[in-house]
């Protein structure tokens, strides 16, 4: 009776997730296009006309402001949904928006608030992210986070846009609660560490040093801009947080506090007021109502960003009920199953598209790719592997006649020659290609270390280490990590390879590794691999996997796929 009551209500729990999920498809949608964004929402043409009309305005303040170096416009898709809409995909009622760069575009998630300029804010804020990715800008996490609040408190009306407006909400928090150390704003230890009032108080001081670097005044020659370009300068040339921030601001970390109360309550505060009306000429936006068909494919593959397959794959299957939608559901549904790894649903979709009259599009020939690749990974022939491979390059090729800046061709073209070893002398330049068309990517950029590895490039450890040195924020620490233990590893390797005495390389399950050489017989030396190993390992259950006086094919093989596997989840178009 106990289990069938849980069946029970598991199912009715089951049954109310598909109705929300209906109840959302079946509402009306709308997309607004202007010259930079695309918004998907269901507030209406005037809600969304307004929003990008500021953006748009906003975009052009970015554009002439100091961290201005000029970059490349990236594809940008904008979700505009209320609460309870977002939390179906996951996202926390905390998160008011995020910005996220992909393989193919970049998404911008926007909680909408019926208090339309706090809204704005938010949006405000994640559009200053995405435009320092996009110039490939590393900043520490105070300037990028109180560069985006600084920016995103414009004042925005239909004839004037003034920048240098007060966050009141973040001036409140300063004037109400205790701050933090100036130092742990500026160099902070671990800012995971930090709890709900640390974290308000971090961005509450971090918007009001950034407010008054730009607002104190200087002495004649010298302005914000000169000081930022010097303190990142000071980051690259690898000067700390605080001796970089000292130098290039003339300010002590020990004055910073003291100094901003002073300020606070007797400093000048300026502001910069840009008349809009030529801007307003220069933006085009053009709305229409998306059919059904086309509000289930937008979701899906906002689903697909969030990695909600389940949600993904909802959509998909409603759209296929739309003729119109039906082959870019199939395949979207077919790249879904992929990405889940259930290969068989895959081929029976691709194969009725393929059957299909209707003109195939670049997404189609990319995730027969991506079929043909999984296909390939699991196969056990090689001369069946390597035509699985050659398929899927040849699938790559018809994609890339149909949309030539797509990064994600690029990106898998690249992957697949390196992985099995076709034309190796073209993976680099696949990659690099690929950064042209996505410069904001870092996991695109942590690829093509691993390519340059894999190939032997003799400009590896230059690159690494420019990469390290762009790599300020706290945002990219995980890429820092990475990058560390990528080196690592390939130190080890070169180191055990280039023996020619009694050696042995041992593994465990979790992975670690543990190496010996030198020794005076082999099984010393495996027994010594092993015991190193074991010791970093927490698991045991450490094996030899290569022994002898020189390195096997296969533990060469096993070093690429190491080298290929080491996160390498997050990159998906």
């Amino acid at each position: 009776m106990l289990f069938k009551l849980f069946f029970t209500l598991g199912a009715f729990f089951l049954i109310q997730g598909c109705t929300s999920l209906q109840t959302l498809q079946s509402e009306t949608w709308t997309k607004a296009e202007s010259n930079n964004f695309t918004l998907y929402s269901k507030q209406g043409e005037v809600v969304n006309r307004f929003v990008l009309e500021r953006l748009e305005m906003f975009s052009q303040l970015i554009n002439n402001s100091n961290l201005h170096y000029g970059f490349n416009r990236f594809p940008t898709d904008i979700y505009m949904m209320n609460q309870e809409e977002g939390k179906l995909f996951g996202i926390s009622r905390n998160i008011s928006g995020y910005f996220d760069n992909r393989l193919n575009k970049n998404i911008i998630y926007l909680r909408y608030d019926r208090e339309i300029e706090k809204m704005l804010s938010t949006i405000f804020h994640e559009y200053v992210h995405n435009v320092h990715a996009e110039m490939q800008l590393s900043l520490p996490r105070w300037l990028e986070e109180g560069t985006a609040e600084y920016l995103s408190g414009v004042e925005i009306s239909d004839n004037t846009l003034t920048l240098g407006a007060v966050q009141h909400n973040r001036w409140n928090w300063l004037r109400d609660h205790r701050w933090l150390p100036a130092s742990k704003i500026i160099n902070p230890d671990f800012f995971s560490d930090f709890d709900g009032d640390n974290i308000s108080m971090f961005y509450a001081q971090s918007w009001f040093l950034v407010f008054y670097l730009n607002n104190r005044p200087l002495p004649d020659g010298i302005d914000y801009s000169i000081q930022l370009k010097s303190y990142l300068n000071h980051l690259k040339n690898g000067k700390g947080n605080v001796l970089a921030f000292e130098e290039a601001f003339g300010l002590k970390i020990s004055q910073v506090n003291n100094t901003l109360v002073s300020y606070r309550e007797h400093g000048k505060f300026n502001k910069k007021i840009i008349n809009t009306k030529n801007i307003l000429e220069t933006i085009h936006i053009k709305s229409s109502v998306l059919s059904p068909g086309e509000t289930n494919i937008i979701l899906a593959e906002f689903s697909v960003s969030r990695k909600e397959t389940s949600n993904a794959l909802f959509f998909f299957e409603k759209a296929t009920n739309l003729l119109i939608q039906k082959d870019t559901a199939l395949v979207g549904k077919a790249k879904a199953y992929i990405f889940d790894n259930q290969l068989d649903k895959a081929k029976v979709l691709l194969n009725f598209v393929e059957d299909s009259r209707q003109s195939k599009k670049s997404e189609f020939y990319l995730t027969k790719a991506l079929y043909n690749q999984a296909l390939a990974k699991q196969e056990k022939s090689k001369s069946r592997k390597i035509n699985l491979v050659e398929r899927a390059l040849v699938n790559l090729d018809k994609a890339w006649k149909l949309d030539k800046g797509n990064s994600s061709i690029y990106y898998y073209y690249g992957l697949i020659e390196i992985t099995y070893g076709i034309e190796i002398e073209k993976a680099a330049r696949m990659i690099e290609e690929a950064i042209y068309y996505n410069p904001a990517n870092i996991q695109l950029k942590l690829m093509l270390v691993k390519v340059k590895i894999l190939t032997g490039d003799e400009q590896t450890d230059k690159y690494t280490r420019n990469l390290l040195a762009d790599l300020n924020s706290e945002y990219h620490l995980y890429a820092v990590d990475l990058l560390i233990k990528l080196t690592n590893f390939t130190s080890d390797y070169h180191d055990y390879i280039d023996r020619q005495q009694y050696k042995s390389w041992a593994v465990s399950s979790n992975g670690t590794y543990g190496y010996a050489y030198g020794k005076s017989n082999q099984n010393e030396a495996d027994e010594a691999a092993v015991l190193i190993c074991m010791v970093y390992s927490k698991e045991g259950g450490c094996q030899v996997i290569d022994r002898g006086k020189e390195s096997s094919d296969v533990f060469n093989e096993w070093f690429k796929l190491q080298v290929l596997n080491i996160d390498n989840d997050n990159l998906r178009s």
